[in-house]
């Protein structure tokens, strides 16, 4: 049971420390923004991904919505990849590193809780 209040507790919780340091460093606005963007669209993808794994959890088909949400995080970070560069004057790099690192330190709460069930 810990283990799931912890998926979903400290992925919002990484993500306003990380807003709270940003806003005391007074970064740059295009790149404060792109760290913004990138762990708002990490949350959003690990919550994503944590409602369709609980729905999977009972069938057959677990270890495919697990394996799609790999296509999903590629798909999530190519288009923010485009949108980025193309469309905004946000910094895509500060967007892209905090949308990778948010999903990787995500990640490891949610392998935790679901795949030691397994």
């Amino acid at each position: 049971m810990k283990r799931n209040i912890l998926v979903l507790i400290a992925p919002p919780a990484f993500t306003l420390a990380v807003i709270g340091v940003v806003m005391i460093l007074g970064l740059d606005i295009a790149v404060a923004r792109g760290i913004y963007l990138g762990l708002i669209l990490a949350l959003l993808q690990t919550f994503i991904s944590i409602a369709l794994l609980w729905w999977a959890w009972e069938s057959k088909i677990f270890y495919y919505v697990w394996g799609g949400g790999v296509l999903f995080r590629f798909l999530v970070f190519a288009g923010t990849a485009f949108v980025v560069y193309r469309y905004t004057e946000l910094n895509l790099a500060a967007a892209l590193l905090s949308l990778v690192t948010g999903t990787t330190v995500f990640l490891t709460f949610e392998s935790a809780t679901f795949l030691r069930k397994r």
